[in-house]
């Protein structure tokens, strides 16, 4: 239940992150994101392996995007954690036998 609890934690602060972010580019279209080290990020460009290498944090911030994604895609803003959990542990599973899938490819094959 505590990996639940930082699965969801991850969400929220990559939720507001998300907000902020695009709050701060709307108001200032030179906004110094990448002069402060800040790089965007584009979910179809990791392979199963890169996620699997990732620090806990990244990993974890990695994992909510991919279930708010998946989520989204599906029209709901509802979601049962342990669901969420066993589709991560599902996740890790394939990823650690197909290293080189695109995740959200592999996301897709494990999230029903």
């Amino acid at each position: 239940m505590k990996k639940m609890s930082h699965i969801v934690l991850a969400c929220v602060i990559a939720t507001s992150s998300l907000t902020l972010a695009s709050a701060a580019a709307a108001q200032d279209k030179g906004s110094t994101a990448k002069s402060k080290g800040n790089v965007n990020k584009d979910l179809n460009g990791f392979r199963c392996k890169d996620i699997m290498r990732m620090n806990g944090d990244e990993r974890g911030i990695a994992m909510a995007m991919l279930h708010g994604y998946f989520l989204g895609k599906r029209g709901t803003t509802s979601y049962d954690p342990d669901v969420l959990a066993k589709v991560t542990d599902d996740f890790t599973d394939y990823c650690l036998d197909n290293p080189n899938v695109k995740a959200p490819e592999a996301f897709a094959k494990v999230y029903k």
